[in-house]
């Protein structure tokens, strides 16, 4: 009773974990970013009323240059939430640069397409990249159980070497590989820190991170347990 009620709480408290972070800024005309990115809202039947709407108003308290969500943000195979109201609440998402995210394994789940990402005001990256107002390059890679993608080199080729490098990425993989390349900070979610001790060792002993921050070569890695 006590796990569950804890879970609960966990599960409906909202949290803000701030992070600095300093990488090189050769060209950008950028001297600042503020970021707030999010993962795995698995937004569905038996996410609370407003919990929603509760989110969006704390990612606009932060006054943010760019909100990033690393995939699985509906559910998908345990129910389905009103959409037209989640996609409205994400239309209230205000950010200088946008809001962008990328598939998690759940996307997969839910069948989402790129119709609701156009209507949530969300642009949706599968291996793709955006050059965000000639300030800095923002990749987003597929889920890696979600059929082939590109690797992280290959994206880059297609990247100017001037400017300053966010990868995003739903699990915490090949973070040696990329620590070997020019990504300076990348943003992944998926793991949910175990959601209960002592499962975090495990996701630990998998991923490496399993949730905070740490430098592997020249990148900076951080990774949420979730919203």
């Amino acid at each position: 009773v006590l796990v569950v009620a804890a879970g609960i709480v966990n599960a409906n408290v909202l949290r803000v974990h701030e992070y600095s972070v300093e990488v090189p800024r050769r060209s950008s005309t950028l001297r600042e970013l503020k970021v707030v990115f999010a993962s795995d809202l698995h937004l569905g039947t038996m996410t609370s009323k407003g919990w929603l709407a509760r989110f969006v108003d704390k990612v606009n308290a932060q006054k943010p240059d760019i909100v990033l969500i690393g995939g699985d943000i509906r559910e998908g195979h345990r129910g389905e939430a009103d959409i037209g109201a989640i996609e409205a609440q994400f239309q209230r998402l205000e950010a200088r640069y946008g809001v962008f995210a990328v598939p998690g394994n759940h996307e997969g789940y839910a069948g989402i397409t790129g119709e609701f990402f156009d209507r949530s005001h969300i642009r949706f990256l599968q291996d793709e990249l955006a050059i965000v107002e000639g300030a800095f390059t923002l990749v987003g890679r597929r889920d890696s159980r979600r059929g082939t993608r590109e690797s992280v080199d290959d994206l880059l080729r297609k990247a100017p070497d001037g400017l300053p490098v966010i990868l995003l990425d739903h699990r915490p993989t090949d973070m040696e590989a990329v620590g070997r390349t020019r990504v300076d900070l990348q943003l992944s979610g998926h793991t949910h820190h175990g959601q209960l001790f002592p499962i975090n060792f495990v996701t630990q002993l998998e991923y490496g991170l399993s949730w905070g921050h740490r430098k592997t070569g020249q990148t900076h890695f951080i990774v949420t347990s979730g919203a």
